[in-house]
């Protein structure tokens, strides 16, 4: 299984040390495609990410205020 990690670049040359993202309350879920914003009014970013379930995937959406904690 593979770790869903964050990196931060404040160039998109030089990168933070990988950080482990936590899901919850699914933590088992492997989240595969991510689109995540920021809201500036709520200040916190979304995410919405889809993973595999059976025959189809799911969505998913979660927010966070420090972009590692995710619920």
């Amino acid at each position: 299984m593979y770790d869903t990690c964050y990196r931060y670049s404040p160039d998109g040359e030089n990168w933070s040390e990988a950080q482990d993202l936590i899901f919850s309350p699914f933590p088992e879920i492997l989240p595969w495609h991510f689109d995540v914003i920021y809201v500036p009014i709520k200040s916190e970013y979304w995410v919405l990410y889809d993973a595999p379930s059976g025959e189809n995937g799911s969505l998913y959406f979660a927010k966070s205020k420090d972009r590692i904690t995710w619920t």
